[in-house]
């Protein structure tokens, strides 16, 4: 994706990696073959990690949530566009989550969001997720 304002490069990106998958690494990001150092450098997430290890904007800026944390509202940056041009929009957001924890997928991501119950996109903008159950939260400092 290209966030509005930055600038793109071109060429070709040459990672020198162990074929431990036996050359069937892929680019998707949700599947058990996944070559995720290529992944990292390639795609954006909704939320990164800035330079001290706290949560920082990334396609979502701002998010909030509920007093419980339990429903979380993730409003996505506008201008964004996937490398065919098409907007990024919040139904692709429900997609990319609801892909990652279908069982049928394996993916080792999944195991991760079982606490998800619902995604929705509230409107074309915003992302809305609700837990199914308690869990522990810890606060940033």
């Amino acid at each position: 994706m290209n966030i509005a304002g930055a600038t793109q490069a071109r060429g070709t990106l040459h990672i020198a990696h162990v074929e431990a998958l036996g050359g069937a690494e892929s680019m998707d990001p949700y599947v058990p073959t996944r070559f995720l150092e290529a992944i990292l450098m390639v795609y954006d997430k909704l939320v990164t990690v800035d330079a001290k290890g706290l949560p920082a904007p990334g396609l979502a800026t701002p998010w909030s949530s509920n007093a419980d944390a339990n429903v979380w509202t993730f409003k996505l940056r506008t201008g964004v566009k996937f490398h065919d041009g098409a907007d990024f929009k919040a139904a692709d957001v429900v997609y990319s989550i609801k892909r990652m924890i279908d069982p049928a997928l394996k993916s080792p991501i999944a195991a991760g969001l079982a606490m998800l119950d619902t995604v929705e996109a509230s409107d074309a903008n915003t992302v809305v997720i609700k837990r199914s159950h308690r869990m522990r939260i810890s606060h940033w400092p």
